[in-house]
């Protein structure tokens, strides 16, 4: 059974064929152009067909219910006024998160903090475990 390809990375590869293309037009390259053509042709028509179809549903723990309510909660959650935040509560948030396979730099960004502090609370995390505390 073939995997899908994420159409991302479809239409990605189908401009830098296209930039490909344009560039040997540019420089005056017929036959490369030519050459290129049916290769830009195909791609386009599998980008296409690929916006037509449903996305393949994700697997493993980031499609497990759970954890899809916990993503939620943080992308809805509003960011609190100065002073009020729950450092406890986001911080489990963070190693819940980073548990699930979130990189730093998405949990960084749901939760409105820098990675710096994601790191941090991770780091503090691991470190406590060390400790066994």
């Amino acid at each position: 059974m073939i995997n899908r390809i994420n159409p991302n990375l479809l239409n990605d590869t189908l401009n830098l064929v296209q930039l490909a293309q344009e560039t040997a037009r540019q420089r005056g390259s017929q036959k490369q152009v030519e050459k290129l053509d049916p290769v830009v042709n195909q791609l386009r028509t599998i980008v296409n067909s690929e916006r037509d179809t449903k996305p393949v549903p994700n697997a493993g723990i980031m499609a497990q219910d759970d954890f899809k309510t916990l993503l939620t909660v943080t992308q809805v959650r509003k960011t609190p006024p100065a002073g009020t935040t729950n450092f406890a509560e986001r911080n489990q948030l963070v190693n819940a998160l980073s548990a699930g396979g979130m990189a730093d730099t998405d949990i960084a960004r749901n939760l409105g903090v820098t990675r710096d502090e994601v790191r941090m609370v991770l780091n503090l995390a691991d470190l406590s475990k060390k400790v066994g505390r």
